[in-house]
């Protein structure tokens, strides 16, 4: 039985016993059984799915564009919210989840395993005061989500030839898309036919160059062969054909032997276009812009920047809520929650280019809403020892609110170095 059967099992007790809902002699998760070959005779898996160019590259680019932010444990003040590093989660997440990983590897794992499962589960370690000291990664197919009688969820971790209970209040649980709220759904699965299908054309295409790159035919001979002499002129001509080293070498048939091609080049079946639609519609699955994955046919230095935005987001702001809201669940006390929360800082990857940024700086000083020294710090400049930035200013001329204030106030037409 599959993970995904498993899951749909938690939602339809009935599949314990019968095959489906609807028609028990029509198995409903046969739709998404992974030990099922495709329609293309290729058996889908998560890891087999990484061999599909296009889903390694929506996985390391949503995975790694996760992990480069920052994590940050803050605290609201008021109507104010500001970083606290004296809090004991915030080491945890901002450098050293665990000695075996730091956290861009710890984020980056996490994500991956529900981009491609449907779950990133990591067992919460906790010293003898309940406080959180490590993260611990388990893989997602080891990991089952169950519902006690009480209506407790519970975890069973499966491992070294062991079941280890673990309480939900220990477990970090990342899902992706999902319908009751316990299991995300593997993407991998669902869509397991046209991932199958593309597993297909690159053994095709893998096929079609250790042939030389050439087409399969036949061998025609004047007369009759026994078994012995057409199995040693087949295998005489494959070897002097197969292989891309042999692509172009010279053949010579011998005894009247004629060969003829029988199937079509690659590029007349469209080869290309098949592969470049399946990269695309895998882009869409994961909402990833076609150009982060390599694919820059369509892209412009004018859509570039509004794909960019649309990728922050509709595709990353979704996935660090997810996770921050998990996170301020199972890390914080519950008389800690509404203070304390858990943030990925956005600001490196919506802040854009180094002229934009200046642009804002600029329109946001000279309205009075920021200080010079907040957009110093925004980007990791000095501020000590520079009082004077320490301010608002507004109007053209820089001029401080507090100097606007107390300056007389000036009569009209009067000149202003008169006054």
């Amino acid at each position: 039985m599959g993970l995904v059967q498993h899951v749909l099992s938690y939602w339809y007790p009935e599949l314990r016993a019968t095959g489906s809902i609807e028609d028990p002699a029509t198995p409903l998760t046969s739709i998404f059984d992974a030990t099922n070959k495709t329609v293309a005779k290729v058996s889908v898996t998560e890891e087999s799915s990484l061999a599909v160019g296009a889903v390694f590259s929506c996985v390391k680019v949503i995975s790694e564009t996760m992990a480069q932010m920052d994590l940050e444990v803050v605290e609201r003040v008021g109507k104010i919210t500001k970083a606290n590093t004296n809090h004991p989660n915030y080491w945890l997440l901002h450098a050293e989840p665990s000695p075996y990983y730091n956290r861009f590897e710890w984020i980056q794992g996490m994500v991956a395993y529900a981009l491609l499962w449907g779950n990133g589960f990591s067992k919460i370690k906790r010293d003898r005061y309940s406080t959180a000291k490590q993260l611990q990664i388990i893989p997602a197919w080891e990991v089952k989500a169950k519902m006690s009688e009480r209506g407790k969820l519970f975890y069973e971790w499966t491992h070294d030839n062991q079941t280890e209970i673990i309480s939900s209040d220990d477990m970090i649980h990342l899902k992706n898309l999902g319908t009751d709220g316990m299991m995300g759904l593997s993407p991998i699965q669902i869509q397991r036919e046209s991932i199958g299908n593309a597993i297909a054309k690159n053994n095709h295409e893998g096929a079609f160059y250790s042939n030389g790159a050439k087409a399969s035919g036949i061998l025609m001979t004047p007369g009759n062969m026994g078994p012995k002499e057409r199995s040693n002129i087949q295998t005489s001509f494959d070897a002097k054909t197969n292989g891309s080293k042999n692509r172009f070498s010279t053949i010579v048939l011998e005894e009247g032997v004629k060969y003829q091609q029988l199937t079509i080049p690659q590029n007349d079946a469209q080869f290309l276009e098949s592969k470049k639609y399946d990269r695309s519609e895998i882009a869409g699955w994961y909402r990833v812009p076609p150009y982060k994955i390599g694919d820059h046919e369509k892209a412009t230095y004018a859509n570039v920047e509004g794909q960019e935005r649309s990728f922050a987001k509709d595709t990353i702001v979704p996935w660090t809520i997810r996770f921050q809201q998990e996170l301020n669940r199972k890390l914080f006390f519950t008389e800690e929650r509404g203070r304390f929360f858990t943030q990925f800082n956005l600001d490196d990857l919506i802040k854009g280019d180094m002229k934009t940024r200046y642009e804002i700086y600029k329109m946001g000083v000279e309205s009075g809403i920021l200080m010079p020294a907040e957009g110093r710090e925004a980007e990791g400049w000095p501020t000590d020892g520079h009082p004077e930035i320490q301010q608002f200013f507004m109007n053209g001329a820089n001029k401080s609110v507090k100097q606007i204030l107390t300056e007389p106030a000036q009569a009209p037409g009067q000149n202003q170095n008169a006054a």
